[in-house]
């Protein structure tokens, strides 16, 4: 039996719909949405927010490797 997750995504999937999603990338480069550049600056953006989020991970890490074996970051900074 298959799940109602599963029914769902055989519904939506993009298969079959080939001409309707070209006619929408052409109505927008009507408008002047450049698709290249749009998704240009998404991975862009998206790059830099995992490139802050994993240095601020090291920057933690590194903190809580210099703390005493035992100390927990509440009792640090208590002193």
């Amino acid at each position: 039996m298959r799940s109602p997750t599963t029914a769902r995504y055989r519904r939506t999937r993009v298969r079959g719909h080939y001409a309707d999603a070209r006619q929408v990338l052409s109505d927008l480069q009507a408008l002047g949405v450049d698709y290249r550049d749009v998704t240009s600056v998404l991975e862009n953006n998206g790059l830099a927010a995992f490139d802050a989020s994993w240095q601020e991970l090291g920057d933690q890490l590194a903190v809580a490797l210099r703390r005493p074996a035992g100390r927990s970051a509440r009792e640090e900074s208590r002193t």
